[in-house]
């Protein structure tokens, strides 16, 4: 899977948990904000494991960024 992939997955997911019909800029900046946590929290626990995983983290945050 590719980074940009992988954001979206990670991104969906919360947006699916926060749904609110009346509110889509809500969910998405909520969504995006915890994706952002979720992605952290993974580079912290990777910092001194493999650069490649760390890389390919790294790359999933930037994606989560754009949307």
């Amino acid at each position: 899977m590719m980074p940009k992939e992988k954001a979206i997955e990670i991104f969906n997911c919360y947006k699916a948990i926060l749904y609110t019909p009346e509110n889509k800029e809500y969910r998405n900046n909520i969504g995006k904000i915890c994706a952002l946590n979720c992605v952290d929290i993974i580079l912290d626990c990777l910092k001194f494991n493999s650069d490649l995983q760390y890389h390919f983290w790294q790359q999933v945050k930037k994606e989560i960024e754009k949307i």
